[in-house]
């Protein structure tokens, strides 16, 4: 009998190359410089670079809108503030996300190789633009959903309902693309992109890697012209929509609100509650012609009511200015 032959077979055992282990923590070593300087930069420029992206978000949501939609976006005392034409009325929101949303792909990028090299600022460059225009329409999202539903409570429509609706969907995944899904996506491109943690880096298609990073600048370079070009434009309109009446900011929104009476009342209800007199006398005045019935002569005596109020105001501060310059002198 001849004996059977027993095969072998060698246990297979994953081995990292220490070329590889070496890259990784040399880029690790980097990458917690590269974020510690990030964080410095973004900490000491807080402010200008928070209001860029509300100018930059107001530029946008501007553009997509009525002119007599947006009033103001701006960054104050730690939230973004936005204000209507319509009232006005007011509103903001604090977005923290946004600093981890600029920073790490930033600090990620400049943590990469080849730091001597033409291409590695011009990458560096355009991640920090893409991450400052991610973070711009983050603010133009949320701006838009809270400014069109803050009316809507109120029954009154300012944009169309599809926009409405992709404006709220969006805005209610924005925590988790801006959170995760876009810096993930951003390491994940750069590292294939950089062949980080190859030991022989391999050789790319170059057509599509130009062409890609062709499609990119372009992209930045126009978002970026739109952004800057369009800021005269809309100081302009600003500037004109603020000395026209309120009777005609109420116009371009008259076809979609047949019953802007009612809401121009609620208007002036929240306003009223805001203490803000003045913009509750405009939307009661403008309700009273568009009621009929119960509902003007209730929108007609708040009217008085306030407009007394404003007058006993005005009146009171003519005699204690008065009483200040018989006092003087």
């Amino acid at each position: 009998m001849t004996e059977s032959k027993k095969k072998t077979i060698a246990p297979q055992i994953f081995a990292v190359s220490p070329d590889v282990s070496r890259s990784l923590a040399w880029f690790l070593l980097r990458l917690a410089v590269s974020s510690a300087v990030i964080t410095f930069s973004i900490w000491f420029a807080l402010a200008p670079l928070e209001h860029l992206i509300a100018r930059g978000a107001r530029n946008w949501l501007a553009l997509a809108s009525s002119p007599y939609y947006l009033q103001s976006l701006e960054h104050i005392d730690g939230a973004y503030a936005f204000t209507s034409w319509l009232g006005p009325l007011r509103g903001g929101f604090k977005l923290p996300s946004l600093l981890f949303t600029f920073g790490f792909p930033i600090a990620y990028a400049f943590a990469l190789q080849g730091i001597s090299t033409r291409r590695y600022w011009l990458r560096g460059a355009v991640v920090v633009l893409i991450s400052y225009f991610v973070c711009v329409f983050s603010v133009a999202i949320v701006s838009d959903a809270r400014l069109t539903a803050s009316f809507l409570q109120l029954e009154i429509t300012l944009q169309p309902e599809w926009r409405y609706e992709a404006t709220r969907f969006v805005q209610s995944y924005l925590w988790m693309f801006t959170v995760r899904l876009y810096p993930l996506l951003s390491v994940i491109i750069l590292a294939v992109v950089s062949d980080q943690f190859r030991s022989t880096p391999r050789e790319h298609p170059v057509r599509a890697v130009r062409i890609f990073n062709m499609a990119a600048a372009v992209l930045v370079c126009a978002s970026l012209l739109v952004t800057v070009g369009s800021n005269s434009t809309i100081n302009a309109r600003i500037e004109r929509v603020e000395n026209e009446s309120f009777a005609n900011r109420l116009t371009p929104f008259q076809a979609k609100n047949p019953n802007l009476g009612i809401g121009l009342s609620e208007l002036g209800k929240f306003l009223e509650k805001q203490e803000d007199l003045k913009g509750a006398l405009k939307a009661y005045r403008a309700a009273v012609p568009r009621l009929q019935g119960r509902p003007r002569k209730l929108a007609r005596r708040s009217r008085d009511r306030i407009h007394e109020v404003i007058k006993a105001d005005l009146l009171k501060k003519a005699d204690d200015r008065r009483a200040r310059q018989a006092a003087a002198e």
